[in-house]
């Protein structure tokens, strides 16, 4: 059966040991993949400089000196190939392509606003919201630009990689709001009831609901699956991805805690990455051959030189296998 997934982090060795799972509740832990402590108190969440307390919600202000690379998304027809937002300290953000083959780096669009990860579809086209709260297209050859609705009404996109069509929110209030879904130019296809938020494919979404149950919907059937529910000490859910063998979902968390992976037919959880208060996975893509998985890890420290904030976040865009191992950061300088 083919899924269609809609949903709604973590610094390891450089090398990845196989070694054997241990289950702890009800995930399965890979013991060969951790990530060091924080060195001292300067990090982010509790910090005694913070006075202790509840957690603290970083503010997205880079260093003064450095440039954050976020939101990367594999090409479906090239899994060496990646697109991704640039956002460089007191200046505008830049919509990029890059080989990792061949380091070549191609700006494709000037002064993009955007409001969350451009996914990269078949059709050579990268869909969003941005641009006001639009559903945006740009096309991956020649970087032109289509506004597929013009009302700022939108977030939320999720395109379906394979077949480009996309599922977004239509916040019409605060209390209204619906789903939408849109042909590969625009078309509108149907409304939907409930909030589209996560990966999509074929016939079944996945959603994070209230962030912290992991759901499947099949749109053909309205059958509702419960995938798995997120203790509130790991944090809610932050971005999720179908892997393309259908059966597998994985997902990471805001802040803290690690990236998993929950198996959809015998729904066990796996930590595929785990994370901590100074370091954690966020958004990602996995390949189409299912291999990579590309993702923005993030720095996150209280005080850092030069920093606007009193908490401060730094991004970078890394590559590693499916299964944790050969993680590598990509050399984005531009």
């Amino acid at each position: 059966m083919k899924y269609s997934i809609l949903i709604a982090l973590a610094l390891i060795s450089s090398t990845c040991k196989k070694e054997k799972t241990t289950a702890v509740g009800a995930v399965v832990v890979n013991t060969s993949v951790h990530c060091p402590e924080s060195v001292d108190s300067v990090y982010a969440f509790q910090s005694p400089k913070l006075g202790g307390g509840g957690n603290i919600f970083p503010s997205e202000v880079s260093c003064m000196n450095d440039t954050l690379w976020k939101y990367p998304s594999f090409n479906p027809n090239n899994a060496n190939e990646i697109c991704y937002i640039e956002r460089k300290p007191f200046s505008s953000s830049r919509f990029l392509k890059y080989n990792i083959l061949t380091d070549e780096k191609t700006v494709l669009y000037e002064n993009v606003t955007y409001g969350g990860q451009p996914i990269w579809c078949k059709n050579n086209w990268t869909y969003f919201a941005g641009f006001g709260n639009n559903i945006v297209r740009i096309n991956m050859s020649s970087g032109n630009r289509e506004m597929l609705t013009s009302l700022n009404q939108d977030r939320n996109v999720t395109p379906n990689v394979l077949t480009s069509q996309c599922l977004f929110t239509r916040f019409v209030t605060n209390s209204e709001m619906y789903g939408i879904k849109l042909g590969p130019q625009g078309e509108l296809l149907d409304t939907l009831n409930g909030i589209p938020r996560g990966d999509w494919r074929d016939n079944i979404g996945t959603s994070g609901v209230g962030y912290f149950k992991l759901l499947t919907k099949n749109y053909e059937t309205g059958i509702v699956d419960t995938l798995c529910e997120i203790p509130l000490e790991r944090g809610s859910i932050k971005d999720i991805k179908i892997h393309p063998n259908n059966k597998d979902v994985y997902f990471t968390h805001y802040f803290r805690d690690g990236m998993y992976k929950v198996n959809i037919d015998t729904k066990e959880v796996t930590l595929v990455k785990e994370g901590n208060n100074s370091c954690w996975y966020d958004t990602f893509s996995i390949s189409q051959d299912g291999s990579k998985i590309v993702f923005e890890k993030v720095y996150c420290q209280v005080g850092w030189p030069g920093a606007m904030a009193a908490v401060s976040m730094k991004t970078e865009i890394w590559i590693m296998d499916i299964d944790g191992c050969n993680e590598s950061k990509l050399n984005l300088e531009f």
